[in-house]
C-alpha cells in the first residue's frame, strides 16, 4: 500500500513508519524537518495544521492509507477530513484512552465507555472532541479508524515518573535520593511500548471490518504504579527510596504539570482490548515493563543528549520529598 504518516518521526511515529517499512508499503512521512523519517520512508516537510498546504498534498498524491498520530482537536481533524476524505482509501486517526470520562462506566473500560464531556483535563477533553467531530464524519461513510493508545513510551520519550522527569528518575535512585510516587502506588496502570503499538496502526490497514471503528490499543500486561519504580530500581541494581504523596496534593503544588496525574492517572488505568485482538492478529505484545524500562535505561546510558536532569523540577522534587517527610513525622507524633 501506498501510506502517508503523519507526524512520523515521533516516540510513536518513528516506530509505525519503521514497521510499515519493514512490511514493504510505500511510506512517507509528513513532518516538520527536525528529524528524518527511518530508512526507507519519503520524506515531506510541511505542516499539517495549514489547511492549503494539505489541500494541496492531497491532490498531488494518492494514498491507499493515511495515518494522523498528530491530530489533536476538532479542527485538526477537520483539515485532514476535508483535504483526503474523499481521497484516501483509509484515515487512521490516533486519540487516547485520556478521553475517557471518569469514572469510567464500566471496567475494563471498553470502547462504548462515554468521552470526557467536561474540560477538566485540556488534552484528553480535546482528544473527545475531535473524537465526536469524526464520528459525524464516519457516520456519513468516510472510511475512518480511530485508535486509543495509553501512556506509551520508547528512545525519545519525554514523560517518564509522576514529574516527567525522564532520566532525572533514573539519577534519583542511582543517587539513594527518593523519589515522589503519586498516590499510594497500588493503582493498576499499564503502560506499552511504541513497537507493539505501531503493529496496532498498521495492521489495521486495508481491513474493511476496521473501517468506521474504535480501538483501544495498550499492553494486556497489567501493573500497578510502584512497578514502575521498583522495576526501574531492579534493572539498576538498587533499593529505591519511594515517598507516596495524594494526588490531590501534588495536583494542588503544581496544576499544569500534574493534572494528568489527577484527572487521567488518579483512575484504574485497565482498558478492554478483546476487540482489536479479534480484529488485528498480529496485534500482540512482546515488550514487558522490564523489557521496555531496559530500553530507555540503554538509551539514557548510551545517548548523552539523554542524560539531561532538569536543576528546576530536580529542586521541586527535592521540595516535595520534604513535604513528605514533615507529614510522615507528624503522623508518627499522631501515633497511638
Amino acid at each position: 500500500m501506498k501510506v502517508l504518516v503523519i507526524g512520523g518521526t515521533g516516540v510513536v511515529g518513528g516506530q509505525v513508519t519503521e514497521l510499515l517499512c519493514a512490511e514493504g508499503h510505500e511510506t512517507a512521512v509528513l513532518h516538520r524537518g527536525g528529524r528524518a523519517p527511518a530508512p526507507g520512508a519519503a520524506s515531506l516537510i510541511g505542516d499539517c495544521r495549514s489547511e492549503m498546504f494539505m489541500r494541496k498534498l492531497a491532490q498531488e498524491h494518492a494514498y491507499d492509507a493515511v495515518i494522523d498520530l498528530a491530530c489533536y482537536d476538532p479542527e485538526d481533524a477537520r483539515i485532514l477530513l476535508e483535504a483526503f476524505g474523499r481521497r484516501a482509501g483509509q484515515i487512521v486517526i490516533c486519540s487516547t484512552t485520556a478521553a475517557y470520562k471518569r469514572p469510567y462506566a464500566s471496567q475494563p473500560v471498553a470502547e462504548d465507555n462515554p468521552l470526557m464531556d467536561v474540560n477538566v483535563f485540556e488534552y484528553g477533553f480535546l482528544k473527545a472532541e475531535m473524537e465526536r467531530y469524526v464520528r459525524k464524519w464516519m457516520r456519513e461513510g468516510y472510511p475512518v479508524t480511530v485508535i486509543r493508545p495509553s501512556q506509551t513510551w520508547w528512545v525519545g520519550t519525554p514523560n517518564v515518573g509522576a514529574l516527567r522527569t525522564n532520566y532525572g528518575l533514573v539519577a534519583r535512585m542511582r543517587e539513594g535520593r527518593p523519589v515522589i510516587v503519586n498516590g499510594d502506588g497500588r493503582n493498576p496502570w499499564i503502560w506499552t511500548f511504541s513497537p507493539d503499538l505501531a503493529k496496532a496502526f498498521a495492521g489495521v490497514l486495508g481491513r474493511q471490518r476496521c473501517v468506521g471503528q474504535t480501538y483501544n490499543a495498550v499492553s494486556d500486561e497489567a501493573h500497578i504504579w510502584d512497578d514502575l519504580y521498583l522495576t526501574f530500581g531492579e534493572l539498576l541494581g538498587v533499593d529505591p527510596v519511594l515517598y507516596h504523596l495524594p494526588t490531590e496534593l501534588l495536583y494542588l503544588a503544581d496544576r499544569k504539570l500534574f493534572a494528568h496525574l489527577y484527572y487521567e492517572k488518579t483512575y484504574c488505568g485497565l482498558f478492554d482490548t478483546s476487540k482489536i485482538r479479534a480484529d488485528v492478529p498480529e496485534f500482540t505484545i512482546d515488550w514487558t515493563l522490564r523489557k521496555g524500562l531496559k530500553r530507555l535505561i540503554d538509551w539514557y546510558d548510551s545517548d548523552p543528549d539523554a542524560r539531561v536532569v532538569d536543576p528546576e523540577k530536580s529542586a521541586f522534587e527535592d521540595a516535595l520529598c520534604s513535604v513528605y517527610e514533615d507529614l510522615r513525622g507528624r503522623m508518627l507524633r499522631l501515633a497511638r
